[in-house]
This record gives C-alpha cells, structure tokens and sequence, in this order.
C-alpha cells in the first residue's frame, strides 16, 4: 500500500492536488490572458502590469519598485521598459536628488493604452478566474494568496528618494 500522507518528503494527496491545481490554473489563464492582450492591444502581460503598477503609483516608480511590484528581475524590466519606452507608453526620467536613478514614468499615450487594455484585462480576469467563485471564497482566497504572497515577498530595495507609492494587492485592476 502506497502511503499518502504528508511527510517531508512528499506531499500529502490533497497537498500534492491544490499545488499542482494552482501551478497549472496560473499558467493556463497567465498564458490566456498575455494572447488576449496581445491580440487585442498589442501589449504582453508584463507590460501591461508594468503599466498598471505606474498608474496606481501616480505615474511613476523607479525600476527597482517595478521589478519588485511584478515579480520580474531587474533585466527584464529593463526590457520590457525600453520596449514600452519605443512604444511612447513610458519615458525614463532622472532623479532630482541621486543621478544614478531613474525613474519609469507613464505617459499620456500610455495612460490610453492602458486604459483601453484593462477593459479586455478584466473581462479576462472574470472570465477566466472570478466567475468560478463566490463572494465569500473570493474573500477567502484574497486573504490566504495575500499570507502566501507576505510570506514569500523579498525585501523591498532601500529607495532614497522618498515614500514611493507601490500597487497594493487586492487592488480593482480597472484602476
């Protein structure tokens, strides 16, 4: 007989199921939701959260902020910044007070990119995530993914430029 509960090892059953369910949901709708962007703005995932996260920072945040507010390296903000930057949606500005920084800072154009994304970013959030649960589980699942998230969250780089505003979780992703 095969022994299926939780050791250190190895996951129990009902552990081994709600990992792997949570792996293969976030792939699959990360996955949908980066085509459906794509398609229909021209904007991957990761540059539409990049523009998000400046929007609800006010408009601009250094990349350090960046990296750490959507989970990417430094290099690949970078990336995806200088591609947003051709694109006229972001401009890199220099800090007043240590030359060294610099800022992402959002720019009119966009502010209308991301608005008209964000209409086809939460019909898919819905779609795909939201309308499976009820009111009572998504608060539920709100508070456990925000303990989850707490616990696994790196430090944050000192910023010496001042209180930066940062994307807080739970936020309405229609801004």
């Amino acid at each position: 007989m095969i022994n299926r509960t939780a050791s250190p090892q190895r996951l129990s059953e009902a552990e081994g199921a709600a990992w792997s369910g949570f792996l293969r949901a976030h792939a699959l709708i990360a996955r949908t939701l980066d085509a459906e962007l794509r398609a229909a703005e021209k904007l991957s995932l990761s540059e539409f959260e990049i523009l998000l996260h400046l929007s609800w920072a006010g408009g601009k945040l250094r990349m350090a902020r960046i990296a750490h507010d959507v989970v990417l390296t430094g290099g690949g903000v970078t990336r995806i910044v200088a591609r947003l930057e051709k694109l006229g949606f972001i401009e890199r500005v220099s800090c007043p007070n240590d030359a060294r920084g610099v800022f992402a800072a959002l720019t009119d154009r966009g502010r209308a990119r991301l608005k008209a994304a964000q209409t086809v970013h939460v019909q898919g959030v819905k779609r795909l995530f939201l309308g499976h649960a009820s009111k009572g589980e998504l608060r539920t699942l709100g508070k456990f993914f925000s303990r989850v998230a707490a616990s696994a969250q790196a430090p944050v780089l000192a910023c010496t430029l001042g209180d930066e505003v940062s994307a807080r979780p739970g936020r309405n992703h229609a801004g």
